[in-house]
């Protein structure tokens, strides 16, 4: 509304138009009192906004920490950086910074187990994995004459560990040619040098094939050798059901034959949902 006041020289003649300039002039004092309300409803909006603006700013900065070319120190689960050494993303879940994949899932690893003579165990295999990588570095195996290592699958919170079943072989490509072992169903199969100064390094990755009756298939590939020859490389595969209901959740590895020991080594797996 526009207010329109009449000049002095204007005075009005008669009560009539007295009346109608006191009501144009109470009428401007309204849209005044408007204006001046609405002013300061803007400007609260603004500082309200201006508020949640920079509280975002301060939530998205603990989360998102910035570029480093190292990990940096935090205390807050879900923290993101950038690497510019390895040009990845990664998030902090507690423990370890962990890298986030391409696909945008993410990465985790076990402990690191030492091996105890008899076998290696890892436990708390994450709920809802597709895939692991089974890493495993320095392997000794002593005593016997049995060449194979059997790796199995378990289940439950006090695994119950599959036995038989087990479809697995590996190829061995060494100077003199290829051959296959197998290990009858026990296991994932691996072979391992009867001498006890060859060592063992590699890794084999576990794909979940068909998650209704939780089967996986595996394939890897590692080396035998000590420090004075390399003796073989080998190609392993294989392929297991659990059942039903039976999501992995430990995984297990030893020497097949009894009389074998481990002497040294360790292992790692790596998971991604």
């Amino acid at each position: 509304m526009t207010c329109s006041c009449p000049p002095s020289q204007n005075k009005p003649k008669d009560s009539t138009l007295a009346a109608s300039y006191a009501n144009t002039a109470c009428q401007c004092k309204d849209v005044a009192v408007l204006a001046q309300a609405s002013a300061e409803a803007s400007q609260l909006s603004a500082a309200t906004s201006a508020s949640q603006a920079e509280a975002a700013l301060d939530d998205f900065q603990t989360i998102y920490l910035g570029v480093f070319a190292s990990p940096p120190t935090t205390t807050s689960v879900g923290a993101l950086y950038f690497n510019t050494s390895s040009n990845s993303m990664f998030a902090w879940n507690g423990i370890s910074w962990q890298v986030i994949s391409a696909s945008g899932n993410v990465i985790t690893n076990s402990p690191i187990i030492s091996l105890s003579p008899t076998q290696g165990v890892i436990t708390s295999v994450p709920s809802g994995v597709k895939r692991i990588t089974f890493n495993f570095e320095d392997i000794i195996v002593t005593g016997g004459t049995d060449n194979d290592i059997v790796i199995q699958f378990g289940y439950g919170a006090t695994p119950t560990y599959i036995t038989t079943g087990y479809v697995s072989g590996y190829t061995i490509l060494g100077s003199t040619g290829s051959s296959e072992g197998y290990v009858n169903g026990q296991g994932f199969a691996m072979y391992h040098s009867i001498t006890s100064s060859y060592r063992a390094n590699g890794s084999i990755t576990f794909t979940l094939f068909d998650s209704s009756i939780n089967k996986w298939s595996s394939a890897g590939t590692y080396a035998v050798y000590n420090s004075n020859d390399p003796q073989s490389s080998y190609l392993t595969y294989g392929r297991v059901d659990l059942g039903a209901g039976n999501e992995v959740s430990a995984i297990k590895i030893f020497p097949q034959s009894g009389t074998r020991t481990f002497s040294g080594g360790s292992i790692m797996a790596t998971y991604q949902n």
